[in-house]
């Protein structure tokens, strides 16, 4: 339940504001494009920084439009005509205009594409790689793919305890005091293996090493806490019950690489497909801001006391299934 880091990216709009957007996942640097179309649209070199096309939010869509230019399309906004994405037929990425993301953006100039196309009132120069024509196939610089997923074994335990362990240490000083962190440590970062046993809990990872963990449950248990309830492992009825999303963790050098967002879409998939309309979890403080980006929203908030006595702070939230938040 711990990816802090899965929170907004970045965000932006045009000059107005009418048209508002949130980046929910990694954001490649900015790339310079010369070509024509790019020019007669901004008036000049366009800049651009790109996306997974289902970590694009388009928060306020009422006046965004799309103008078709051949198996592209380019979004502005027709009150004040700001030029603010760019997208072709077949990717899995979405271009934004690097002008309308809101500052600090963090990001640098990296790579200019389409030189051999630079209108004859400048020289191209400047920062990044330059390309005469398009960017090469897997450049560096597009967003890195997502870990290989896979479902969690028994084997896997000693690791995903590890893990979850590290991740709390590492992400929860942000939300909780020392004392909560260390309680957490204990009994939030520990496995319940009828996850695994279920066939529902999923790891990412990179070079046989698991940088990521989570899950869902059709058993009643919905977080971690003080004790054994008597029907924590009931069976749930997807017909009036919502499945529960369970353990979730990311390690601290592999947040923002969308890999919570890749386990409640597995969790989704898979909850929809045993009957379930309806995901329900307990959240930390810090995994709330990754609920949120995917739909989820807040039923109540309230202390849950550890086998320890110490008191952490969870949100209950709710998402129906296939409500996606993008």
């Amino acid at each position: 339940m711990s990816d802090r880091a899965e929170a907004v990216r970045a965000t932006g709009g045009c000059l107005c504001g009418a048209v508002r957007y949130e980046v929910r996942g990694p954001l490649r640097d900015v790339v310079l494009c010369h070509c024509s179309h790019c020019r007669r649209t901004h008036g000049h070199v366009a800049a651009y920084a790109a996306c997974a096309r289902s970590a694009l939010a388009v928060t306020d869509s009422a006046e965004l439009r799309w103008y078709a230019d051949g198996d592209r399309e380019r979004g502005f906004c027709a009150v004040c005509g700001a030029s603010l994405f760019w997208r072709a037929a077949g990717r899995d990425t979405v271009s934004v205009a690097a002008g309308t993301i809101d500052p600090p953006t963090g990001l640098r100039t990296v790579g200019q594409i389409f030189v051999a196309s630079a209108g004859d009132y400048y020289e191209a120069g400047g920062q990044g790689e330059r390309f005469a024509g398009a960017l090469p196939p897997g450049w560096p610089g597009d967003p890195p793919p997502v870990p290989p997923q896979r479902l969690a074994v028994a084997a896997d335990a000693p690791a995903i305890a590890a893990l979850m362990r590290a991740s709390v240490l590492d992400l929860f000083p942000a939300f909780y005091d020392a004392r909560q962190t260390a309680s957490a440590a204990v009994h939030i970062a520990h496995l319940d293996m009828h996850l695994i046993e279920d066939g529902t809990y999923f790891v990412h990872t990179v070079g046989g090493e698991i940088v990521a963990c989570g899950g869902w449950s059709r058993r009643n248990r919905l977080h971690a806490g003080a004790g054994e309830a008597e029907d924590d492992a009931r069976l749930l009825d997807p017909r009036t019950e919502p499945a529960r999303v369970r353990a979730m963790f990311v390690r601290g050098d592999w947040t923002r690489r969308g890999l919570g967002r890749a386990i409640l879409d597995a969790c989704e998939r898979d909850a929809r497909a045993e009957g379930f309309t309806e995901l329900v979890l307990g959240a930390t403080l810090a995994g709330v801001p990754l609920y949120r980006a995917f739909g989820f929203r807040e039923i109540e908030r309230g202390p849950v006391t550890m086998p320890d006595g110490v008191v952490v702070d969870v949100v209950t939230m709710k998402r129906a299934i296939g409500n996606t938040a993008t």
